[in-house]
């Protein structure tokens, strides 16, 4: 391990400071957005921070996130060129500040374990949250529904109406997504460290929670995301082979249970989860007529195929240019970047992401048997699943539009940087 100076101990205690403190921010969004109705509440906070590490890097950037700029531009030129109402000027502030994180943090690996360790917290902690919202629906239905604004009342209500539960963020693939990764942190771990009797419960656990969120598609993308970064982690044909039976294991599990929940009735506990089951088998559910959105949104992008019709400018299109009951987005990020920032904004977003994720892909392959530490190591394992998560979840999501989701993905980039840099010091150490 490489030794500090204690100036270099500083700055770097500063941008790990930074960087916990924006995810407390952004995991604020149920108060800041939701009952205060003040985003610009998060936009300051984040802007404060970023002076903060601005003046501990001596008004430096670093040089391996320059090509985020492409991403931050297209936003920029796209709310310019486009009239924009003041809450989405709000939106890409945010945006933009959460981005401009990975310009000015670049740390040793190792330092970077107290942010993920509060990735897990956040799970577990709206996993709690989810369980309270069932136990306590009329608390929550009542009470907490009272403080939020308009906006936020129409989002739980409709997924409310559903059978899904979410706790504080009303929106359920918030906690959905960190209760995975919570249980891709456990889990790597355990297999890592051989200490499988010890995760089993808060797995279990956390999985049920994943359940009652109703989001199926973050649990087959999570599912699938964690298997691929085993395999990662091993690669070798016996653990191709145990990871196949691990998926038939999961299926016929799935199976007994949705059997086990359909067939037993009178258990009052499973109520929730069999009407929830019944409205995913009948296609009754929030994300039912999709399609239909996906053909608005290209009928948008038609209309201005170069420049798109403004970077979150669908959203209202959908309620005030084909009156519809909801506002609704793309749920595709890449049809929504097509959509509103056009072909140029689209190719700036993608060259960004398809940047990231060859880097990512090259830290996995070839750091992951050069890396003895087992906290590295796992450091490695957790943000590369997080940056296959959000790039496969964008394909029936926004991620990218989702602050929460946006910002761990954004902090996973900033390890992922850090390792690439750093490629020549593992090969060196293994030498």
């Amino acid at each position: 391990m490489v030794r500090l100076n204690r100036k270099q101990e500083k700055k770097y205690t500063v941008s790990i400071i930074c960087l916990i403190c924006m995810l407390l921010t952004v995991n604020m969004k149920w108060l800041f957005e939701g009952i205060l109705d003040k985003s610009i509440i998060e936009a300051t906070i984040l802007l404060f921070l970023l002076c903060i590490l601005l003046f501990f890097n001596r008004f430096k950037i670093k040089k391996i996130g320059l090509i985020w700029i492409l991403y931050i531009i297209n936003i920029i030129f796209s709310l310019i060129i486009h009239p924009s109402s003041f809450g989405i000027w709000g939106r890409g502030a945010i945006t933009v500040f959460t981005v401009a994180f990975i310009f000015f943090v670049d740390e040793p690996i190792y330092r970077y374990k107290t942010v993920l360790k509060l990735f897990i917290f956040f799970g577990i902690v709206n996993s709690a949250l989810v369980f309270c919202h069932y136990f306590f629906e009329s608390f929550f239905d009542n009470t907490y529904y009272s403080l939020l604004n308009e906006t936020a009342r129409g989002s739980y209500s409709l997924y409310s109406k559903y059978g899904y539960f979410f706790g504080l963020l009303y929106n359920p693939h918030e906690p959905a997504f960190m209760i995975c990764i919570s249980i891709a942190g456990i889990v790597l771990w355990d297999v890592m460290n051989k200490t499988r009797i010890l995760c089993y419960t808060p797995v279990l656990v956390l999985f049920v929670s994943l359940l009652m969120t109703g989001k199926r598609g973050i649990f087959v993308i999570g599912a699938l995301s964690l298997i691929i970064m085993i395999l990662v982690l091993y690669g070798s044909r016996k653990q191709w082979l145990q990871s196949l039976l691990l998926i038939l294991f999961v299926v016929i599990g799935l199976a007994v249970f949705i059997q086990f929940v359909l067939t037993y009735t009178e258990i009052e506990f499973f109520t929730r989860f069999r009407t929830l089951i019944l409205g995913l088998f009948s296609g009754d559910g929030v994300d039912s007529g999709r399609f239909q959105i996906y053909d608005m949104a290209f009928n948008e992008w038609k209309s201005n195929p170069i420049l798109g019709i403004g970077w979150r400018h669908f959203n209202a299109l959908t309620v005030e240019k084909y009156h519809m009951k909801q506002y609704h987005e793309v749920n595709c990020d890449y049809l929504q970047w097509l959509c509103e920032t056009g072909i140029v904004g689209f190719l700036c977003n993608i060259i960004t992401i398809g940047v990231m994720q060859f880097r990512a892909m090259f830290v996995c392959r070839n750091l992951i048997k050069r890396i003895d530490n087992t906290v590295e190591k796992w450091t490695l394992l957790l943000t590369g699943y997080i940056q296959i998560f959000v790039l496969v979840y964008a394909f029936i999501e926004i991620p990218f539009e989702d602050i929460i989701i946006f910002a761990i993905y954004i902090i996973s980039c900033i390890v992922q940087n850090s390792l690439y840099r750093r490629r020549s010091q593992f090969n060196e150490e293994r030498g």
